[in-house]
């Protein structure tokens, strides 16, 4: 029969005896068992191995996590000096090619303006040559004009051998010979003689027209105004032959 205990019922309660046997040893039992000892199920028995075991995984773990970050780390380090690197010559290749860049434009410029300059010289020496020449020409005119007349006053001729004498000193003048052509009438050579003192001048009939000669010590001057104007016509036809490049 089965009977159903509950809290208070002191009938039940009185029926019940105490127990006073002893629990069976477990240890014991599993001793006796043999193999179950070792059953992986036994939590003493596994602890000591993989408490030793977890510790040496997770210290080798810990370095070899360390030694990655540290190769990392380095790593990254020559990335960002190889950035830098990079950087530093792209700079001065960039520096160098806008350099050289500049250089070039300027060689060009320079070569240009050279050009330019050297054509503007030549146009110049044309342009200048053609001036002189033309000079030349202008200047031989009116020379022959003057000059070249055979009708020479005797004011004239008495003015350019005036201009010869006071060039020359006056002990080295010895006479004055003008032509009888220009100074048909003696009283006008005393300008001539008056302006010098102690002057010798003679009226030479073997002088043509326009024809003087101061005779010194040493040899004798032609101030002709004919003779100087045939020279210097001669000296301006040679340079017209070269080009009216008067230097």
């Amino acid at each position: 029969m089965i009977s159903i205990l509950k809290h208070g019922d002191r009938r039940h309660q009185n029926a019940i005896e105490p127990f006073t046997g002893s629990i069976p040893r477990l240890q014991r039992a599993s001793e006796d068992a043999g193999p179950i000892a070792n059953d992986s199920s036994d939590p003493s028995h596994l602890q000591p191995n993989v408490v030793q075991v977890t510790g040496e995984n997770s210290a080798a773990g810990r370095t070899a996590f360390e030694q990655e970050i540290e190769r990392l780390r380095q790593q990254i380090e020559d990335m960002e000096a190889s950035v830098e690197r990079q950087i530093a010559e792209a700079f001065d290749n960039g520096r160098d090619a806008g350099l050289a860049e500049a250089r070039e434009g300027d060689n060009k410029r320079l070569a240009l303006l050279e050009q330019a300059l050297h054509r503007a010289r030549q146009d110049f020496n044309c342009k200048t040559a053609d001036v002189e020449a033309l000079a030349i020409i202008i200047a031989r005119a009116v020379l022959a004009r003057i000059f070249g007349d055979d009708t020479l006053d005797a004011r004239r001729i008495e003015a350019t051998v005036a201009h010869r004498l006071e060039q020359i000193d006056p002990a080295e003048v010895r006479a004055v010979r003008v032509s009888a052509s220009d100074f048909p009438d003696a009283s006008e050579l005393e300008r001539i003689a008056g302006r010098f003192p102690d002057l010798i001048v003679h009226r030479d009939r073997n002088l043509a027209a326009g024809e003087s000669l101061i005779e010194l010590d040493l040899g004798r001057i032609d101030p002709s105004p004919v003779r100087q104007w045939e020279k210097a016509d001669a000296h301006l036809a040679t340079l017209a032959e070269g080009g009216g490049q008067i230097r």
